[in-house]
């Protein structure tokens, strides 16, 4: 009978030796290196989570002891599908006589002399794909353009936008590049194309606004860039000879 009791007695100091020495408190979450067995996982009731949470102040960050099972953030980007339309005046004309392609959906809605002011209604008379290319203002800009420029991006939130800003020698060119560029930060669907940084004389006609064969190649990399096409993607074919092209390019 002794004997049984020293045993006992022995077992329950080892099982407090055990006890004692367990790497983990109550009040610390299990870490990689010294978690147990799921199996061996504490209960919700007293998770070490949700006793450090709710013992910390009231504008305790949860995030900092609840990363266990708090959702994984992610960031998403928008696909859109290959189909552009390019709107604009003369100097976006040329590049559709010049056959520019930006992708196997392109479109073109141009005319010489066209004006800002005429966006709205360009756009109505369109079933509007995934990408809306933008350049107006050649002809003029005015108070009012900003504006409505302004509600009518709003409402192409969920399509991609390019505006093109202005490279011409007129007094509103300043204040409408301003404006654009303003557009373009203002939007996180809408993307500025810099034409206006770019357009350096020799890529320019005598006229000094309408691209020559070479800006046009660059106008169209410029907005191939704007909507994310390959370095590589071909644009158009082969150049033509200019007296084979039909039409004239680059008049107001």
């Amino acid at each position: 009978m002794v004997k049984q009791v020293l045993v006992g007695i022995g077992l329950a100091a080892a099982l407090g030796v055990i006890a004692a020495t367990w790497p983990h408190s109550a009040s610390t979450p299990f870490g990689p290196q010294t978690a147990p067995p799921v199996s061996a996982l504490p209960s919700a009731e007293s998770s070490p989570t949700t006793a450090s949470t709710t013992t910390a102040g009231p504008t305790a960050p949860t995030t900092a002891t609840s990363t266990t099972s708090a959702p994984a953030t992610t960031t998403t980007t928008a696909v859109f599908e290959p189909g552009v339309l390019l709107i604009g005046d003369s100097v976006l004309e040329g590049l559709n006589i010049l056959d520019y392609r930006f992708g196997p959906d392109t479109s073109y809605d141009t005319e010489v002399s066209r004006s800002a002011l005429h966006l709205e209604d360009v756009l109505a008379e369109h079933d509007l794909p995934d990408n809306v290319v933008i350049h107006l203002g050649t002809n003029g800009w005015w108070d009012s353009t900003t504006d409505a420029f302004s509600q009518t991006l709003q409402t192409l939130e969920d399509r991609q936008v390019l505006l093109v800003n202005l490279r011409v020698d007129r007094p509103y060119a300043e204040r409408a590049n301003l404006d654009i560029a303003v557009l373009a930060q203002t939007y996180e669907h809408v993307t500025l194309v810099d034409w206006a940084s770019e357009a350096t004389p020799d890529l320019l006609r005598s006229d000094g606004f309408h691209p020559n064969f070479d800006g046009y190649d660059r106008l169209a990399r410029l907005i191939a860039d704007g909507l994310g096409l390959p370095a590589r993607t071909v644009l158009t074919p082969e150049p033509a000879a200019p007296s084979s092209i039909p039409g004239a390019v680059g008049i107001d």
